[in-house]
């Protein structure tokens, strides 16, 4: 199975206290999407693989719509999401908060 990785940096609100919230800091998302890119590397066409920059624009959309508390739901929102509008096989989420030096990692997939 292939993979197609994607590294992006946000800055949201989020934060256990609620004062961390009332300003925004600095998250790093890895989003793994576990794929076959076969068809696309033959054909070089945009249309038989998947758009990294829906993907990126999708994240982004989740991120600004509110204010977060935990890493980890992002990381299982997320991954949730891009399961549901992508055609992956399975998902690795990575979010990190640098601020505080923390990162959570969840791996989902399609169930049968």
């Amino acid at each position: 199975m292939d993979k197609i990785i994607l590294n992006t940096t946000f800055q949201c609100y989020i934060g256990v206290p609620k004062e961390e919230r009332n300003k925004k800091q600095e998250v790093r998302i890895t989003i793994e999407l576990y794929t076959s890119i076969k068809k696309a590397a033959k054909s070089g066409n945009i249309n038989d693989t998947i758009d990294y920059s829906k993907v990126h624009s999708v994240i982004k959309k989740y991120i600004d719509s509110k204010k977060h508390v935990l890493i980890e739901t992002v990381a299982e929102e997320l991954a949730k999401i891009v399961l549901s509008q992508f055609s992956v096989k399975k998902v690795l989420v990575r979010v990190e908060k640098p601020k505080v030096n923390a990162a959570i990692i969840v791996t989902r997939g399609r169930t049968s």
